[in-house]
């Protein structure tokens, strides 16, 4: 009864983590950013291990939460991987980010199956969640030796590519620029009906994307079928 509450509030997660992450990244950095998103990770297999020791459901449910914040903050990876090679090797870099991804959606489930029940029926999925623990330390440990390049360095890149690309000043009195308009808040963008639009069609998209690794695995189970 509490699985598809767990699969809802993994992406809540995941949804609510995404309005803050950016500026994150802006204010202290790639790897700093990475790294709460390693401790959220950390967090959230805490949890669970709790949940199954005193076992308690809804402690359970609540470890996803922390889970979904480490997922959504991972999504960003594939940005971080263009800021590190140079411009013409950025494809394969984000190729390899998300073939990773795309492995991990099979060996997750395997590590999974493979480490739910080492502890014992009366503690089913601890190991599991102490799995969830080893990788995202091994994740932060990795972090450690990635050199980010910062942001300062990003800024300055951007610059100069925009001074490359901008049109040669034509001949005569030099023309009034215009005033940038000031950035939107949440609210304006809320209330964006192009953005709505996007937002509902990748809402769409993900859940359709998603459902075969979430809740058909769950049927799957409940009808007899293999997990896998």
């Amino acid at each position: 009864a509490y699985a598809p509450l767990t699969v809802a509030i993994f992406f809540v997660g995941a949804a609510l983590v995404s309005l803050r992450t950016p500026a994150i990244f802006q204010r202290h950095g790639r790897r700093a950013g990475f790294m709460v998103g390693g401790m959220f990770g950390l967090i959230g297999a805490a949890t669970g291990c709790l949940s199954v020791c005193i076992r308690s459901p809804l402690m359970m449910v609540l470890a996803s939460f922390p889970l979904g914040q480490s997922f959504g903050i991972s999504f960003h990876m594939r940005v971080a991987a263009r800021e590190l090679v140079p411009k013409e090797r950025a494809q394969i870099a984000m190729t390899l980010i998300l073939g990773g991804q795309c492995a991990s959606a099979f060996l997750g489930p395997e590590v999974g199956e493979l480490t739910k029940s080492i502890f014992g029926e009366g503690f089913m999925y601890l190991g599991t969640y102490i799995a969830v623990a080893i990788l995202n330390l091994f994740f932060m440990i990795m972090l450690c030796g990635v050199k980010f390049p910062s942001l300062k360095t990003n800024l300055t890149n951007d610059q100069e590519k925009r001074s490359r690309d901008a049109p040669s000043p034509p001949l005569g009195p030099e023309p009034v620029p215009t005033p940038s308009p000031p950035p939107r808040g949440v609210p304006q963008v809320l209330r964006d009906h192009s953005f709505l639009f996007a937002a509902t069609i990748a809402t769409l998209s993900w859940t359709a994307a998603s459902m075969p690794t979430a809740i058909l695995r769950l049927a799957m189970a409940e009808a007899g079928l293999t997990p896998r």
